[in-house]
């Protein structure tokens, strides 16, 4: 006897298809929501590793400027200072000058002549005086060239007593018999000289300094 199936199988397996279907689709998304995951957290991780890294960094680099900073106020003091020893160097050195510049005006002054007045501007002395004969200030300039702190001196003009007492507009007393001069002194520079290498090299280190800066 023939047995005729009269149950809708096309229906059914076309539902089980659905299903398997439904079901893989949804076991993709998952897998996709899953794997979607894993990349973003694998990527805020590198994001925060990268982050920390850059502060670190930030860090490193505030601390080195800070570093900088100091070294280049530590540098221009120190330059500050080299300039305030070559000022205090030259300074003694030109008062130890002044001195044995008024000791050689004295030193070479012959017997019978003698400084009225004395002027100093810069490297330049205005010298008036009095002088027995011309004899005198000849002798004098004589001792002013030969002189280690002068590099010479020039005569402006010598005049007798009678001379400057017709020419007297301001009443001076003249003392009969004696000649007036007025002399033009030149300074001879000490070796800034002894003080030059000094200079030099504070110029040299400095600008070093401003070249690694």
């Amino acid at each position: 006897m023939t047995h005729i199936n009269l149950r809708p199988w096309r229906e059914e397996r076309r539902q089980l298809h659905q299903k398997e279907f439904y079901l893989l689709l949804g076991l993709t998304f998952f897998l996709a929501v899953i794997v979607v995951l894993v990349f973003s957290s694998i990527r805020q991780q590198q994001i925060n590793y990268q982050s920390i890294y850059n502060n670190g960094l930030t860090q490193e680099i505030a601390a080195l400027d800070e570093k900088i900073q100091e070294v280049k106020f530590l540098q221009k003091k120190r330059i500050l200072l080299i300039e305030r020893m070559d000022v205090i160097q030259n300074l003694q050195a030109n008062r130890s000058f002044v001195v044995r510049v008024f000791d050689d005006l004295v030193r070479t002054l012959p017997a019978g002549v003698f400084y009225e007045k004395l002027q100093r501007k810069e490297n330049i002395i205005l010298a008036k005086g009095i002088a027995k004969t011309n004899e005198d200030v000849a002798e004098l300039l004589r001792k002013l060239e030969t002189s280690a702190c002068f590099k010479g001196a020039l005569l402006a003009n010598v005049r007798s007593s009678s001379d400057v007492k017709k020419s007297n507009q301001s009443n001076v007393t003249v003392t009969p018999g004696l000649n007036y001069f007025e002399l033009t002194i030149h300074e001879k520079l000490p070796s800034s000289d002894k003080n030059e290498p000094l200079i030099q090299q504070s110029l040299k280190n400095r600008t070093i300094h401003h070249a690694k800066l």
